[in-house]
C-alpha cells in the first residue's frame, strides 16, 4: 500500500511518473505553503490561494513578487519552487518568528510558528486545562472481562471462551 501511496503522490507531483522525494513541510501541489527558518526558529506559511499569495507578496514587503512571471500563480510558483523558496527563506531569516507571525496575521494570511515542546506546553489550551494526570496504556487484555460483561457474555460462556483461547 505505501507504494501506491508512494507511486500516486510522485505522479500527481511529478507528472511523469517517478516518485518524488519526501518533501519535509512542503505541500505538495501549493507554494508557498511551509515552514521557514526566521531569525530565531521556524514559522509556518500558507498561501493557499492567489489572493493570500498577493497579501503575502506585500506583507513581506515584495509586492512585485506578484507580477514575477516565475511566480504570478500557483503553476508557476510550483515550476519555480526551489528558487522562490531560497528568496523567501532569505526573507524569512531577516526577522523573528514572533515579528512575522503577527505581520502576517494581521494581512489575513495564515502562519504559525513551529514550537517546540516547552513552548507548545506553554500555549492556552494545554495551560487552561492544568496539569494533566499520567494515564498509562492498559496492559493486553487489562479489560476484557469488563468489556464483554457488558456486552452480556456469562461466566458459563467466559469459561468457554477461555477454554478455547479465545480470551
Amino acid at each position: 500500500m505505501r507504494d501506491r501511496v508512494a507511486d500516486v503522490y510522485g505522479a500527481e507531483r511529478a507528472g511523469d511518473g517517478r516518485v518524488a522525494d519526501a518533501d519535509g513541510s512542503r505541500h505538495p501541489s501549493i507554494v508557498p505553503y511551509q515552514a521557514f527558518p526566521t531569525r530565531d526558529g521556524h514559522l509556518v506559511v500558507a498561501a493557499g490561494s492567489q489572493p493570500i499569495w498577493e497579501r503575502l507578496c506585500h506583507a513581506i514587503g515584495r509586492p512585485e513578487l506578484a507580477a514575477n512571471p516565475h511566480f504570478a500563480d500557483n503553476s508557476h510558483r510550483v515550476q519555480n519552487r526551489d528558487a522562490l523558496e531560497v528568496l523567501l527563506s532569505d526573507l524569512f531569516k531577516e526577522r523573528s518568528t514572533a515579528e512575522w507571525t503577527e505581520t502576517l496575521r494581521s494581512q489575513d494570511i495564515p502562519a504559525s510558528p513551529v514550537n517546540d515542546i516547552a513552548a507548545a506546553l506553554e500555549l492556552p489550551p494545554l495551560r487552561e486545562r492544568g496539569e494533566l494526570p499520567h494515564r498509562p496504556a492498559p496492559r493486553l487484555g487489562e479489560h476484557t472481562d469488563e468489556i464483554l460483561r457488558s456486552l452480556g457474555v456469562d461466566d458459563s460462556d467466559f469459561a468457554g471462551l477461555r477454554t478455547r483461547g479465545v480470551v
